[in-house]
């Protein structure tokens, strides 16, 4: 248990450090050539042979000769479009897996987060869930927690690091209720301006009063928009 909480720790600083370094990006300025004025914004994959490379937002590789280029720099990114602002909502399905050396069992999993997105990469919001199990159907969780998610890339497919973290009702036994956690890594591939679908690997968490801790791993679907 130490093991896998010292794991999510080394995931969650290393992606903080990611979404630091997403804050720049490589400029190059053709001369007044056939692409005359033309601004290049990116980053650079490669530079060998005479030849540089650099992918752009859009997930395409342009390629230039250093006889092509004026002069090349490194800026922070000025700031998302305006359609990168805005509310943020999402709809989840999963199901959590046991984790033997906890109070946890097999239950299936829902969320709805509605929230708002800050830029490409960082969006925050306050959810609510169940949890319940096929085999005790007269017992579920309802959590409600804040929601965040980052989005290491502005691109199509992106990995994103999420962390929900709240209060969860223990329902009917309400005395049982308590804390919950549930940090999840995985693919963030866009559908669209704002929609995009999500698959993830999670860890729950859930403490009860009476009965211990509760832990889990969640495979989850997310569909967001």
């Amino acid at each position: 248990m130490k093991k896998l909480l010292l794991l999510i720790a080394l995931i969650t600083i290393s992606s903080i450090a990611a979404f630091a370094q997403a804050g720049y990006e490589d400029v190059i300025y053709l001369k007044d050539t056939n692409r005359s004025g033309r601004i290049i914004k990116g980053k650079i994959i490669d530079r060998t042979g005479g030849n540089i490379q650099i992918e752009t937002i859009d997930g395409l590789i342009h390629f230039y000769q250093f006889n092509e280029i004026e002069k090349m720099t490194r800026k922070p990114i000025t700031g998302p479009e305006p359609d990168d602002k805005g509310f943020a909502g999402s709809l989840g399905f999963g199901y959590c897996f046991a984790v033997p050396d906890g109070e946890g069992r097999g239950l299936i999993k829902f969320n709805l987060i509605n929230g708002y997105r800050f830029n490409p990469y960082f969006s925050f919001g306050l959810g609510v869930g169940v949890r319940y199990s096929p085999w005790a159907s007269d017992e579920a969780l309802i959590p409600i927690f804040l929601a965040t998610k980052i989005n290491f890339l502005n691109k199509k497919v992106s990995p994103f690091l999420s962390i929900d973290i709240g209060y969860h009702l223990y329902v009917p036994h309400i005395e049982g209720s308590g804390f919950m956690l549930n940090p999840t890594i995985g693919i963030c591939k866009k559908t669209g301006d704002k929609t995009s679908f999500n698959f993830g690997i999670g860890y729950d968490m859930f403490q009860f009063t009476d009965i211990g801790t509760g832990h889990t791993i969640s495979l989850n679907l997310i569909f967001a928009y």
